[in-house]
């Protein structure tokens, strides 16, 4: 027998046809990629009844049919029923025959009729992928190893047209300045005699700046000019003040005096010494 992976595609298309106003080639095309995930395809019928006389639309859809690569099954009925169904019938049988389980048989159609022979392959662990309208008969559906709606599993999707973006550049990744990441180290001019710090240094780390060696406006880490400050007479360790001096948003707030140790009056008291004699 032949490879498990074939897959056969058989289309009733007397009851399955494809609406008007769809392309052909666009749904041939997406059964054949359906089929696909199933295996290879060996064979692609599609069983119609065609006219003698054959109109200018028909003989339009039989060579699109032809040039998908779909094999056109004639199907004279001749005055008897079911002509199409029976082709069907037998040609499903030759592939069982020609390929061994778990062979896959694509199913085009909503007759009722392929219900027994549906089943039949099931139980010899056959693949049965069934498409049908909506109307088909729920038997039908419950027998197929996987059912697809048709038409619609199969229509192109459709041409929408999508909003005009504009593409990222993704190419070549451009630097960013420091000033975007929130680094405004370069952004601070130096001054000529002033030392930067932290607006809250740390006496271990960055001492005390002296008021007489700021020679001009202070400038703070983040670029913003500090309100300039008049030098003034360096303070001695005995002195005290209160307010924010520094500017730097620590208040310097005047001790509180020591308290006075209370002195009672019993121990002013002249202490009186007496002997035996005056006490």
């Amino acid at each position: 027998m032949s490879s498990s992976k074939n897959v056969a595609i058989l289309w009733d298309y007397e009851n399955c046809a494809i609406p008007a106003t769809e392309p052909c080639y666009a749904v041939v095309n997406n059964i054949r990629k359906i089929a696909h995930a199933f295996g290879t395809v060996v064979t692609f019928n599609a069983y119609f009844e065609w006219p003698e006389h054959l109109s200018p639309k028909s003989q339009a859809l039989r060579a699109e049919l032809a040039m998908c690569g779909v094999s056109l099954i004639d199907c004279p009925h001749n005055g008897r029923k079911d002509v199409a169904d029976k082709m069907i019938l037998a040609d499903m049988m030759a592939f069982v025959l020609d390929n061994s389980p778990p062979a896959t048989v694509i199913l085009i159609s909503g007759d009722v009729d392929f219900v027994y022979a549906v089943s039949k392959l099931r139980l010899r662990r056959y693949h049965v992928v069934l498409f049908a309208p909506p109307v088909a008969a729920s038997a039908l559906r419950a027998q197929a190893s996987v059912a697809y709606e048709w038409p619609g599993t199969v229509l192109p999707p459709l041409n929408l047209k999508q909003p005009r973006t504009r593409a990222a550049d993704f190419s070549t990744p451009k630097p960013i300045s420091r000033t975007a990441r929130g680094d405004y180290s370069d952004s601070v001019p130096a001054t000529a005699n002033a030392r930067i710090t932290s607006r809250h240094p740390s006496p271990a780390v960055s001492p005390r700046m002296n008021a007489n060696e700021v020679n001009g406006p202070i400038e703070d880490t983040r670029g913003r000019p500090a309100p300039s400050r008049t030098p003034e007479t360096p303070l001695n360790s005995d002195d005290t003040v209160e307010g924010d001096v520094l500017g730097d948003g620590f208040v310097v707030q005047e001790p509180d005096p020591p308290s006075s140790p209370v002195v009672n009056d019993e121990s002013l008291t002249p202490l009186v010494v007496c002997d035996s004699m005056t006490c």
